[in-house]
């Protein structure tokens, strides 16, 4: 008898764990949606809106009693505030991050951290690739989050995910029967009303044949923005953004049409090569794959894909040969 009542006890206090805990996960998520998601757009649930007209961010990083701050105690960049509201992804953040919201924060989310590297290097971009399969980009996401490096995961952003659970939580999101088409930005460098016509990816100073030509797995990067456009109908602002943020940002990086961030930190680290280093024998770096040309230094001749860290004894000069072919056109 005493084993019995002792294993009903046992039963009952699992009951009340688990409602307990039923109770606190509402809480939680009811509280999240009302103070730390913020709304924009008008909808169904405005009367929700807590917040003047005038905050136009779409999350809370910091509230206090009188207050409500968009940065955070350890940093004020604005993907920190909207990252520490989607931080971590388990399986109840489907139920935590609705999809209007998602969808209405998402271009801002994505503009913060294409002009912040850190975003990526201290892992806050996996938060942002979760959120970008979540409002139906599944397939751009999964090619992001397979194309971070390891470190990413032992970062402040990224650490409690790994490469398998957020590759999981990709490929589990509902479908979206209609995604909402990618951003608006100002397209002053474009040089056509046509955006089914592939010109620069409004980055006329940073998207140029050269880029747009070099191989990114087997197909170049007009290849592959050409085929998006044609084969799947996006427009050249959503195909460029998908080859060059999502899918090859290494190779095809220039032709990011969000990005805000210039060549000049490039150029002043490897400025392009002189007509004599062109003529010489450091010309010799594959055409579209590595064009970063160490000039001095132990790896004197050496090639790589991005700037050489010219702090080190290894390469203490560099240059960059894109505009090799240029100088001896003329």
């Amino acid at each position: 008898m005493w084993g019995e009542a002792n294993v009903e006890a046992n039963v009952q206090a699992a009951k009340d764990i688990h409602e307990a805990g039923q109770v606190l996960v509402a809480t939680e998520l009811r509280s999240t949606r009302r103070y730390y998601h913020v709304r924009q757009e008008g909808n169904a649930n405005q009367a929700l809106k807590i917040y003047p007209s005038e905050y136009n961010n779409h999350a809370i990083g910091m509230m206090w009693n009188t207050m409500a701050q968009y940065q955070t105690w350890f940093g004020g960049k604005p993907y920190l505030a909207v990252g520490i509201q989607l931080l971590p992804i388990t399986p109840i953040a489907e139920q935590r991050d609705g999809v209007q919201w998602l969808t209405e924060m998402y271009p801002s989310f994505n503009k913060t951290c294409s002009e912040n590297k850190d975003c990526e290097e201290n892992g806050w971009s996996v938060l942002q690739l979760a959120s970008l399969a979540t409002i139906g980009y599944q397939e751009e996401a999964a090619k992001g989050a397979q194309a971070l490096a390891p470190s990413v995961f032992d970062s402040a952003g990224g650490n409690g995910h790994s490469l398998s659970n957020t590759l999981w939580y990709i490929a589990t999101r509902p479908t979206v029967d209609q995604p909402v088409q990618f951003f608006n930005n100002t397209k002053q460098e474009d040089t056509t009303d046509d955006p089914h016509v592939l010109t620069n990816c409004f980055r006329q100073k940073t998207c140029t044949d050269y880029v747009l030509d070099t191989i990114a797995d087997e197909y170049s990067c007009r290849q592959r923005i050409t085929d998006l456009m044609y084969t799947s109908g996006h427009t050249q602002e959503d195909a460029c953004f998908m080859v060059a943020k999502i899918q090859f940002p290494k190779q095809c990086g220039a032709c990011n049409p969000n990005a805000t961030v210039t060549t000049s930190d490039v150029r002043a680290q490897c400025p392009p090569c002189t007509v004599t280093q062109c003529q010489s024998d450091l010309n010799r770096c594959p055409r579209f794959r590595q064009t970063f040309v160490c000039t001095d230094g132990a790896n004197l001749g050496g090639c790589s894909e991005w700037p050489w860290d010219v702090r080190s004894t290894k390469c203490t000069g560099c240059c960059e040969l894109t505009e090799c072919a240029q100088q001896f056109a003329h």
